[in-house]
Protein backbone atom coordinates (compact mmCIF):
# COMPACT_ATOMS: atom_id res chain seq x y z
CA UNK A 1 0.00 0.00 0.00
CA UNK A 2 1.37 3.60 -0.98
CA UNK A 3 1.79 5.77 1.86
CA UNK A 4 3.36 9.51 2.62
CA UNK A 5 4.59 11.20 5.15
CA UNK A 6 2.96 14.14 6.85
CA UNK A 7 5.29 17.26 8.15
CA UNK A 8 4.96 15.72 11.35
CA UNK A 9 6.66 13.28 10.38
CA UNK A 10 3.76 10.34 10.72
CA UNK A 11 3.03 7.90 7.60
CA UNK A 12 -0.32 7.22 6.68
CA UNK A 13 -1.69 5.08 4.15
CA UNK A 14 -3.89 6.05 1.16
CA UNK A 15 -7.05 4.17 2.75
CA UNK A 16 -6.23 6.15 6.30
CA UNK A 17 -6.26 9.69 4.60
CA UNK A 18 -9.64 8.77 2.78
CA UNK A 19 -11.10 7.43 6.35
CA UNK A 20 -9.39 10.76 7.88
CA UNK A 21 -10.84 13.45 5.38
CA UNK A 22 -14.51 11.06 5.47
CA UNK A 23 -14.54 11.94 9.48
CA UNK A 24 -13.69 15.52 9.22
CA UNK A 25 -16.14 15.93 6.33
CA UNK A 26 -18.60 14.04 8.72
CA UNK A 27 -18.08 16.37 11.15
CA UNK A 28 -18.79 19.50 8.72
CA UNK A 29 -14.76 20.64 9.50
CA UNK A 30 -15.07 21.26 5.02
CA UNK A 31 -11.78 23.46 5.65
CA UNK A 32 -10.09 20.49 6.36
CA UNK A 33 -11.81 18.08 4.64
CA UNK A 34 -10.95 19.51 1.47
CA UNK A 35 -7.61 20.16 2.56
CA UNK A 36 -7.06 16.57 3.20
CA UNK A 37 -8.71 14.59 0.27
CA UNK A 38 -6.47 17.48 -1.96
CA UNK A 39 -3.63 15.95 -0.49
CA UNK A 40 -5.10 12.52 -1.20
CA UNK A 41 -5.74 12.74 -4.73
CA UNK A 42 -1.84 13.99 -5.33
CA UNK A 43 -0.84 10.51 -3.79
CA UNK A 44 0.54 7.73 -6.09
CA UNK A 45 -1.38 4.51 -5.80
CA UNK A 46 -4.76 5.48 -6.02
CA UNK A 47 -7.15 3.33 -7.73
CA UNK A 48 -10.57 4.26 -9.14
CA UNK A 49 -12.85 3.72 -6.67
CA UNK A 50 -10.71 5.61 -4.37
CA UNK A 51 -10.55 8.30 -6.51
CA UNK A 52 -13.75 8.05 -7.08
CA UNK A 53 -14.69 8.70 -3.59
CA UNK A 54 -11.88 11.44 -2.92
CA UNK A 55 -13.36 13.84 -6.11
CA UNK A 56 -16.69 13.57 -5.45
CA UNK A 57 -16.31 14.10 -1.40
CA UNK A 58 -13.58 16.82 -2.46
CA UNK A 59 -15.95 18.67 -4.24
CA UNK A 60 -19.04 18.57 -1.64
CA UNK A 61 -16.71 19.65 0.80
CA UNK A 62 -16.40 22.87 -0.64
CA UNK A 63 -20.31 22.77 -1.31
CA UNK A 64 -20.70 22.38 2.55
CA UNK A 65 -18.81 25.70 2.70
CA UNK A 66 -21.46 27.30 0.61
CA UNK A 67 -19.13 28.24 -2.67
CA UNK A 68 -20.82 27.48 -5.19
CA UNK A 69 -19.13 28.96 -7.92
CA UNK A 70 -15.75 27.11 -7.13
CA UNK A 71 -17.34 23.70 -6.04
CA UNK A 72 -19.13 23.55 -9.64
CA UNK A 73 -16.21 22.69 -11.88
CA UNK A 74 -14.63 19.70 -8.83
CA UNK A 75 -17.87 18.13 -9.74
CA UNK A 76 -16.87 17.53 -13.57
CA UNK A 77 -13.97 15.16 -12.58
CA UNK A 78 -15.83 13.40 -10.08
CA UNK A 79 -18.55 12.63 -12.61
CA UNK A 80 -15.84 11.42 -14.97
CA UNK A 81 -13.97 9.60 -12.18
CA UNK A 82 -16.62 8.06 -10.57
CA UNK A 83 -18.18 6.93 -14.22
CA UNK A 84 -15.07 5.21 -14.60
CA UNK A 85 -15.11 3.46 -11.56
CA UNK A 86 -18.19 2.25 -12.44
CA UNK A 87 -19.96 4.30 -9.16
CA UNK A 88 -23.46 4.14 -10.09
CA UNK A 89 -24.93 6.18 -7.01
CA UNK A 90 -21.73 8.61 -6.50
CA UNK A 91 -21.40 9.33 -10.17
CA UNK A 92 -25.16 10.04 -9.91
CA UNK A 93 -24.40 12.47 -6.35
CA UNK A 94 -21.73 14.28 -8.52
CA UNK A 95 -23.97 14.81 -11.42
CA UNK A 96 -26.81 16.48 -9.03
CA UNK A 97 -24.73 18.19 -6.75
CA UNK A 98 -22.67 19.43 -10.29
CA UNK A 99 -26.27 20.75 -11.36
CA UNK A 100 -27.03 22.50 -8.30
CA UNK A 101 -23.50 24.38 -8.15
CA UNK A 102 -23.57 25.26 -11.84
CA UNK A 103 -26.99 26.42 -11.23
CA UNK A 104 -26.26 28.61 -8.40
CA UNK A 105 -23.02 29.95 -10.24
CA UNK A 106 -25.73 30.98 -13.03
CA UNK A 107 -24.84 28.52 -15.73
CA UNK A 108 -28.04 27.59 -16.26
CA UNK A 109 -27.47 25.63 -19.67
CA UNK A 110 -25.18 23.70 -18.00
CA UNK A 111 -26.77 22.76 -14.59
CA UNK A 112 -30.09 21.46 -16.83
CA UNK A 113 -27.37 19.92 -19.04
CA UNK A 114 -26.29 18.06 -16.19
CA UNK A 115 -30.23 17.32 -14.87
CA UNK A 116 -30.58 15.88 -17.77
CA UNK A 117 -27.66 13.49 -18.19
CA UNK A 118 -28.54 12.19 -14.56
CA UNK A 119 -32.48 11.63 -15.75
CA UNK A 120 -31.22 9.75 -19.23
CA UNK A 121 -28.85 7.82 -17.72
CA UNK A 122 -30.27 6.84 -14.47
CA UNK A 123 -33.81 7.22 -14.22
CA UNK A 124 -34.29 4.40 -12.05
CA UNK A 125 -31.97 6.29 -9.11
CA UNK A 126 -33.88 8.03 -6.32
CA UNK A 127 -32.64 11.60 -7.24
CA UNK A 128 -34.00 10.87 -10.94
CA UNK A 129 -36.99 12.65 -10.10
CA UNK A 130 -35.57 15.50 -8.18
CA UNK A 131 -33.17 16.32 -10.81
CA UNK A 132 -36.78 16.59 -13.06
CA UNK A 133 -38.37 18.79 -10.89
CA UNK A 134 -34.40 20.84 -10.04
CA UNK A 135 -34.68 21.15 -14.06
CA UNK A 136 -38.37 22.65 -14.02
CA UNK A 137 -36.89 25.09 -11.31
CA UNK A 138 -34.67 26.30 -13.90
CA UNK A 139 -37.17 26.66 -16.35
CA UNK A 140 -38.99 29.20 -14.57
CA UNK A 141 -36.09 30.99 -13.62
CA UNK A 142 -35.75 31.52 -16.86
CA UNK A 143 -39.25 32.36 -17.63
CA UNK A 144 -39.88 29.34 -19.65
CA UNK A 145 -43.35 28.31 -18.85
CA UNK A 146 -44.09 25.76 -21.40
CA UNK A 147 -40.92 23.79 -20.12
CA UNK A 148 -41.42 24.11 -16.79
CA UNK A 149 -45.14 22.38 -17.66
CA UNK A 150 -43.53 19.79 -19.53
CA UNK A 151 -41.16 18.50 -16.96
CA UNK A 152 -43.59 18.89 -14.07
CA UNK A 153 -46.89 17.66 -15.84
CA UNK A 154 -45.62 14.18 -16.69
CA UNK A 155 -43.28 13.37 -13.64
CA UNK A 156 -45.81 12.02 -11.47
CA UNK A 157 -46.40 9.63 -14.75
CA UNK A 158 -42.52 9.05 -15.32
CA UNK A 159 -42.05 8.45 -11.26
CA UNK A 160 -44.90 7.60 -10.05
CA UNK A 161 -43.44 6.53 -6.34
CA UNK A 162 -41.04 9.22 -6.76
CA UNK A 163 -41.56 11.36 -3.34
CA UNK A 164 -41.27 14.94 -5.78
CA UNK A 165 -44.62 13.33 -7.93
CA UNK A 166 -47.07 15.11 -5.38
CA UNK A 167 -44.99 18.43 -5.25
CA UNK A 168 -44.83 18.32 -9.14
CA UNK A 169 -48.40 18.55 -9.20
CA UNK A 170 -48.66 20.68 -6.15
CA UNK A 171 -46.80 23.64 -8.31
CA UNK A 172 -48.72 22.76 -11.47
CA UNK A 173 -51.79 24.01 -9.70
CA UNK A 174 -50.45 26.81 -7.82
CA UNK A 175 -48.86 27.93 -10.75
CA UNK A 176 -52.43 28.17 -12.02
CA UNK A 177 -53.91 29.76 -9.23
CA UNK A 178 -50.66 32.63 -9.77
CA UNK A 179 -51.82 33.02 -12.66
CA UNK A 180 -55.40 33.02 -12.07
CA UNK A 181 -56.48 30.02 -14.08
CA UNK A 182 -58.51 28.65 -11.98
CA UNK A 183 -60.03 25.61 -13.68
CA UNK A 184 -56.36 24.75 -14.47
CA UNK A 185 -55.47 25.07 -11.10
CA UNK A 186 -58.30 22.68 -9.90
CA UNK A 187 -57.43 19.93 -12.58
CA UNK A 188 -53.88 19.85 -10.74
CA UNK A 189 -55.81 19.66 -7.51
CA UNK A 190 -57.80 16.97 -8.65
CA UNK A 191 -55.21 14.90 -9.82
CA UNK A 192 -53.24 15.02 -7.10
CA UNK A 193 -55.78 14.00 -4.85
CA UNK A 194 -56.79 10.95 -7.31
CA UNK A 195 -53.00 9.66 -7.36
CA UNK A 196 -52.26 10.57 -3.73
CA UNK A 197 -55.48 10.29 -1.37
Amino acid sequence: MQSWTTTSNTTRTIDEQLTRGLLLFDANQNGQAEATFTTTLAMAGLDPATTCKLRFHLAQSVWKQRQRQRAAPLFDPAIADCRAAGDTDLTVRSLYQGARSYATAGDKEKALALYAQLEKGFASHRLADDARLRAAEIYVYLGKDADTERLLSDLADIYPKGDMAPEALWRLAFTGWQKRQYDKALAWLDETLKRYP
